[in-house]
């Protein structure tokens, strides 16, 4: 029923909840074995010293950026899908910027990246009337578990289980 429904739904909120949201540009500097690690952490600093300095996203990247595999989607991401663009540590970064900042470089496996926090949405708690079925979905599936559980453990404790010393 509803006040069940209801009454779940506010025991597992956080479980509901929606992560935040970022979306990122980042300028990419390779290092090994396009330049040295030393090499590639000086330009990825000239990188961030120019895009501070109040020069075009575009015309730096295009200057001092290596091409990258994967290009951001200009729209916000989840964080699990913008660490698995950009890696753990970019990730982590991305997350610690204000609107508008731009990152100091930072090391991945690739080289050294470069960001600009573009915008950002807050992770939220919707409303029960947005998620009900979602959430009805989820209590049904917990529900079965639980009842599973308590037939295996009935089975158990009826079980006449007898070992045997040899094998017939």
């Amino acid at each position: 029923g509803d006040a069940e429904l209801e009454a779940f739904y506010a025991e597992n909120r956080d479980y509901f909840a929606r992560s935040p949201r970022l979306a990122v540009r980042q300028i990419l500097v390779r290092a090994e074995p396009a330049r040295s690690d030393e090499q590639a952490r000086a330009r990825a600093a000239e990188v961030s010293a120019r895009l501070r300095a109040g020069e075009a996203f575009e015309k730096v990247d295009e200057a001092l950026g290596d091409p990258q595999v994967a290009i951001l989607p200009a729209d916000p991401l989840p964080l699990p899908t913008l660490r698995e663009y950009l890696g753990p540590s970019a990730a982590r970064a991305a997350v610690a910027l204000a609107q508008g900042e731009i990152s100091a470089p930072v090391r991945g496996s690739a080289g050294y990246s470069v960001l600009v926090l573009v915008a950002s949405e807050p992770g939220d708690v919707p409303p029960l009337a947005e998620v009900r079925e979602e959430v009805r979905v989820e209590w049904r599936r917990r529900a079965g578990d639980t009842a599973l559980r308590r037939y295996l453990d009935d089975l158990r404790e009826r079980a006449d289980v007898r070992a045997a010393d040899a094998l017939p």
